[in-house]
């Protein structure tokens, strides 16, 4: 396995006990934990489709305030 699935798996984890045993503590604290991790498992997809297609054009789709107007060509 790799890091970042146990890391999913052990915020599961977390989840799974705070939920079993009605800890809102620990409930926060899986919900932070498992966020932070999806943030970081994105950030790392994203960047290897961008190393991925870097030499041609970029296939990852943009949102937020990375969304520029298409490129047109001059007539």
């Amino acid at each position: 396995m790799t890091g970042r699935m146990q890391q999913v798996l052990l915020g599961a984890r977390i989840a799974y006990l705070a939920v079993h045993d009605e800890d809102a503590i620990a409930a926060g604290f899986a919900a932070v934990f498992l966020l932070f991790t999806a943030v970081r498992v994105r950030t790392a997809v994203r960047a290897l489709r961008a190393r991925r297609h870097s030499s041609g054009e970029r296939r990852v789709p943009r949102t937020g305030r990375d969304r520029r107007p298409p490129l047109r060509s001059s007539p």
